[in-house]
């Protein structure tokens, strides 16, 4: 499963902000992911089974 998150940042400090914000409520849960950034979008893959 993945999720795909658009955004219109262009400042990394942004977009790695707002990833480890997704990222800690995810983790948080108990989830294992891998995030991948592409121009606008991120894409988190989740490794288990949600």
């Amino acid at each position: 499963m993945n999720i795909k998150i658009r955004h219109q940042f262009s400042e990394e400090t942004a977009i790695t902000k707002l990833i480890d914000f997704v990222s800690k409520i995810f983790k948080a849960a108990g989830y294992t992911f891998e995030v991948r950034t592409v121009s606008n979008l991120i894409i988190m893959e989740f490794t288990d089974g949600c």
